[in-house]
């Protein structure tokens, strides 16, 4: 995101990427109950911002999406080309977005591996306010290149005990295999994100290793409300793999925060707060929603 200007997103895998993820997109927010023309889209654009006219064939509408671009020079260029820029990092915007309107599409084509700045994503996804239920994520992420996948293969590793209970010792062995093993990044965002859903279900209820059925009916409840589906591509020049993951989610923070007591929001809100690492994020957000609102009032008094 960072070094957008200097890289090249317009070879043909890519493209045929783009058009894939913008129908998952479509598909999804209609399956969710919102015209596309009505969506609220967050996306990360690159200089040329290719993204836009495979957005507009799928009927999501110009005024209504956000581009989030940390680097100085892709920023100039975009707001040349009259694009709605949130000069911040990607799920500090979801952490601070807050009030209407909702988000119904988060488009995170990342330009590197599963690091800490990607994996923050996973927790805004699901503590950001304005995330809903059937919110569409799609995430793309570059394979290797990541020192920190070592200790994120852990995590997930040792959070993937739950699909244990209930198995016997030779799937239980297979499974946990499979994911040591597991190389596609999307697969691995997706069992990160799904493992915090896990956890809290455990810790919530008090479960342990005889509540094995339990614990694996939630799992795949889950997984049939977001229905992930899992894309990989090559590189211009053939010698890297980008891998993806396209889901709707399960539960949007709005949901989350409703059903909290008093206490806990304020918890939740603590938590939040001590993620952000830039205290305007708030105002560039709001500038940003301003910018939209008068382009939709032009547009009704032309």
């Amino acid at each position: 995101m960072s070094n957008g200007h200097k890289v090249d997103y317009g070879f043909f895998t890519k493209k045929l990427w783009r058009e894939w993820a913008w129908k998952q997109a479509r598909k999804r927010v209609i399956a969710n109950g919102v015209n596309p023309k009505d969506a609220i889209v967050l996306f990360l654009p690159g200089e040329k911002c290719l993204d836009v006219p495979i957005a507009k064939k799928n009927k999501f509408q110009f005024h209504n999406m956000f581009a989030v671009e940390r680097d100085r020079v892709t920023i100039k260029n975009l707001r040349k080309k009259g694009i709605n820029v949130i000069s911040a990092d990607f799920a500090e915007v979801l952490q601070n977005w807050v009030g209407p309107p909702l988000i119904d599409v988060i488009m995170a084509d990342y330009c590197c591996g599963l690091t800490r700045l990607t994996a923050n994503l996973t927790g805004a996804l699901y503590a950001s306010p304005t995330t809903k239920k059937g919110t569409v994520a799609i995430v793309n992420l570059l394979r290797g290149h990541d020192p920190l996948i070592s200790a994120w293969r852990k995590v997930i590793t040792d959070d993937s005990k739950y699909l244990d209970y209930g198995m016997s010792a030779d799937i239980s062995k297979k499974n946990r295999t499979a994911f040591i093993k597991e190389k596609h990044r999307g697969r691995m965002f997706y069992s990160l994100y799904m493992s915090g859903w896990v956890t809290q279900f455990i810790e919530e209820n008090n479960l342990s290793g005889k509540d094995g059925p339990a614990i694996l009916k939630f799992y795949f409840g889950m997984s049939f409300l977001s229905l992930p589906k899992f894309k990989s591509y090559k590189s211009k020049h053939g010698n890297t793999m980008m891998d993806s993951v396209a889901f709707s989610l399960p539960f949007g923070g709005r949901e989350i925060h409703a059903g909290l007591k008093d206490k806990d929001k304020r918890v939740l809100a603590r938590k939040l707060s001590e993620q952000v690492m830039n205290g305007s994020c708030q105002s560039k957000i709001a500038a940003a929603k301003a910018i939209r609102t008068m382009r939709i009032n032009k547009r009704k008094a032309s």
